[in-house]
């Protein structure tokens, strides 16, 4: 999960946190949605805003991966237009899926 504060009135490109698990969908883990709610109090957050579904695997390119590439611990969004998907709230499948 990547949670960011941008701020209208201070220049830069604002603050991003990552949470991560090995364990389960970090969107249901009680601990990382408070964590994620301190996050936004922390940096005065006054709107959120989210997609309803999945934006793409949880690796970054360029990162865990080259850049350019498809991830390829995740062959599920390797043609998958990643935004088109985000409007739905399927689960990929696997072990976290509904």
């Amino acid at each position: 999960m990547v949670a960011g504060a941008f701020f209208s009135d201070r220049e830069g490109d604002g603050v991003i946190e990552r949470w991560t698990s090995d364990t389960m969908d970090v969107r249901l883990d009680p601990r990382i949605g408070r964590e994620v709610r301190a996050f936004y109090a922390r940096h005065g957050v006054k709107a959120v805003t989210t997609t309803p579904g999945l934006a793409g695997c949880p690796h970054e390119e360029g990162i865990d991966y080259p850049d350019e590439g498809t991830c390829p611990q995740c062959p599920f969004w390797a043609d998958r237009d990643r935004w088109e998907n985000a409007a739905r709230p399927a689960m990929p499948p696997g072990p976290m899926s509904n």
